[in-house]
This record gives C-alpha cells, sequence and structure tokens, in this order.
C-alpha cells in the first residue's frame, strides 16, 4: 500500500498465495505480457500468446521406484515429517530410491543432479554423489543449476494447512492442484530445461505425475501459458 504501482514478474500467478492475498486486500491487478520487436523487450497490456518450446521431459517409469507414492498423500510434508520421525521402512525406500535413480537410471556427473524433499527429510535422505545438489522444492528465480539434467522431485505439494484455514475463513478457496503445478514447474525450471534442453525427472507422487502431465499436455496442445 506503500506504492502507488508494483510489478511482478511470475508465472500461474492465480496460483500463488499472493493471488488470494490481493483477492481478499482488493488489490487492483493489471495483467501485462511481453513483447519483443525490433531487439527491445516491452511491456503491454494486450500482448501477443506466450510461445513456449517445451523440451522433453523424460518422466521415469518404473512402478517399483513409484510405488512408495502410489498413495494420493504420499510423499506430502505430512508424510515426510511422520515417516522420518518414526524411522519408518518408507522412508528407508524413498532413500534407497533416490540413490538407485542416481546410480543406476541415469548417467552424468554430481554437478547434473539436482533434487528436492522437504526439509523434515533431506539429511537423511542425501547419498554418495548428489548430497549437495538439493534445493528446495519451491525454489524460485535462481539460474545457479540451469546445467542439470537429472533430476528428482520427491515432494507431493499441497497447500499448508495454516495458510489454507486463513484464506477459507474469508471466502477463498485455494486451487490445490494449481499450486502443486506451479510449484514443480517453478522448480524444474530451475534446471536446463530453461536453456531449452531435455531433461530426466523421478517422481513418484502419482499425483504430482498425473498433473504434470496435464499441464504437459495442456502447453503442447496450446502451445502457451500465460
Amino acid at each position: 500500500s506503500v506504492f502507488k504501482e508494483v510489478l511482478i514478474l511470475t508465472y500461474m500467478f492465480k496460483a500463488q498465495y499472493q493471488y488470494y492475498y490481493f483477492l481478499m486486500h482488493g488489490v487492483e491487478i493489471e495483467y501485462l505480457g511481453v513483447e519483443h520487436k525490433n531487439g527491445k523487450y516491452f511491456f503491454t497490456g494486450n500482448p501477443s500468446p506466450a510461445k513456449i518450446h517445451l523440451p522433453e521431459i523424460h518422466i521415469l517409469d518404473d512402478a517399483a521406484l513409484n510405488q512408495v507414492g502410489d498413495n494420493y498423500f504420499a510423499l506430502s510434508s505430512s508424510w515426510h515429517r511422520n515417516e522420518h520421525g518414526n524411522n519408518t521402512e518408507l522412508i528407508q525406500t524413498l532413500k534407497n530410491n533416490l540413490y538407485n535413480y542416481f546410480t543406476n537410471k541415469v548417467p552424468g556427473k554430481s554437478e547434473e543432479r539436482l533434487w528436492a524433499s522437504y526439509g523434515s527429510t533431506e539429511n537423511i535422505l542425501r547419498g554418495r554423489g548428489f548430497t549437495k545438489r538439493h534445493i528446495a522444492f519451491n525454489m524460485r528465480a535462481t539460474n545457479d543449476y540451469s546445467d542439470c539434467a537429472y533430476l528428482a522431485y520427491l515432494v507431493n505439494v499441497f497447500p499448508h494447512v495454516d495458510t489454507q484455514r486463513y484464506f477459507e475463513k474469508r471466502g477463498f478457496t485455494i486451487d490445490r492442484d494449481a499450486l502443486a503445478t506451479s510449484d514443480m514447474v517453478q522448480w524444474l525450471w530451475r534446471s536446463r530445461l530453461r536453456k531449452g534442453q531435455e531433461v530426466w525427472l523421478y517422481l513418484p507422487s502419482r499425483r504430482m505425475r498425473e498433473l504434470l502431465h496435464k499441464w504437459i499436455d495442456e502447453v503442447s496442445l496450446k502451445g502457451e501459458q500465460r
């Protein structure tokens, strides 16, 4: 409210908490696009459809490695927290699967690897050859990992319970599938996808795989996303 105008550069804005916060407070939102003409970029209120060249995302199709994420809520933040706290067989299975994936399923040097989990299990899931290649599951706005081709996304994203209740009490329902897709796509774009190059992905959550396939189909069908 201190500023007359604020510019936010983002993707899938309506899938983010900030969108609901703006609606709740009656903040006027104007959607802009970016045009590229004559070697220059400029904002416009009537942009041409944004074309997305989507390189191949090779999603691991391995029933044995994916079984740990078959349940709808498997690999959620509470799953990670509970399984780690109880040191269950499932968390050990996930750890073994991650090591198996990076060691046997895909090639590549350690600096070409990238993975994400929740903070509660990051330390226990670390392994030789990828310990230092972990970043937050909702990481944005960094190009430091743009050479990474071999990825593992070990989370199943849902709205934070307290945040969800906060908005629901004020009449707003968070689209949890859109939120999950947004976080996942933003994370994937930390890799060399941003350079237009193909990647290989271990995505054990069945729900997250279905959401990613849906997003890929939409982008491929429309050729655009706003």
